[in-house]
C-alpha cells in the first residue's frame, strides 16, 4: 500500500516495533498510485525500534526510506538491519509541519547495519533540532553521503564510533 508496511500515525504513542521482517519489493516505481514511505514511518513518543529487518524497499523515487523519522517525539532505533533500500535512505529525520509537528527532536540511531541504499545510509534533514544521537552504526554501499546533516536548526548532535566504508559510489 501507500503507507509501507508500518506506519505509526500521527502522536502514535509508546509503539514497540521488534523483531519484524519487513519489505516493500513490489510497490510500483511507475504508473498513478506510486508510494511515498518506509519500511517503518514513526511519529510519536516513547518509540522503539528494535531488531528489525528492513529491505527491498522500493517505490517513488528517493522517497521510500527504511525506517523514516515524521515528527516530534522520542526514539530509540537499534539493532536493525537495512538493505536494499532502492529508492531512498537507511534511515531518516525530515518534518516538514504537516504530520502534527514542525521539529524533531530526541532520536537515537545506533547498532544498525545500513548497506545497499540509493541515496544516504543516515538523513538528518529538515527541522531535526536536538537531542540527535548516532553511535556505533555500520553504513556501507551507500550511493551518497554515510551521514548527511541538513537541518538548519539542529544543534548538539553526537555522532561518534560509527563505520562508514564505500559511501558516496553514485560519485565514483
Amino acid at each position: 500500500g501507500y503507507d509501507g508496511p508500518i506506519s505509526q500515525e500521527i502522536y502514535g504513542h509508546h509503539w514497540r516495533v521488534v523483531n519484524n521482517d519487513l519489505s516493500a519489493s513490489t510497490a510500483p516505481r511507475t504508473g498513478p498510485s506510486i508510494p511515498r514511505m518506509a519500511g517503518i514511518v514513526a511519529n510519536g513518543n516513547a518509540t522503539f525500534l528494535y531488531g528489525n529487518h528492513i529491505h527491498d524497499i522500493q517505490g517513488s523515487a528517493q522517497e521510500c526510506h527504511g525506517i523514516y523519522i515524521d515528527g516530534d517525539g522520542n526514539y530509540d532505533i537499534g539493532f536493525n538491519h537495512i538493505h536494499d533500500i532502492r529508492d531512498g535512505n537507511g534511515l531518516q529525520i525530515y518534518v516538514n509541519g504537516s504530520n502534527g509537528s514542525v521539529v524533531a527532536d530526541d532520536v537515537s540511531f545506533h547498532n544498525n547495519l545500513v548497506h545497499d541504499v540509493s541515496k544516504h545510509g543516515i538523513n538528518i534533514a529538515d527541522n531535526a533540532r536536538r537531542q540527535i544521537a548516532i553511535w556505533n552504526n555500520i553504513i556501507y554501499n551507500a550511493q551518497f553521503a554515510g551521514v548527511r546533516i541538513n537541518s538548519n536548526i539542529l544543534t548538539g548532535a553526537r555522532i561518534h564510533h560509527n563505520t562508514f566504508y564505500n559511501v558516496n559510489t553514485a560519485l565514483h
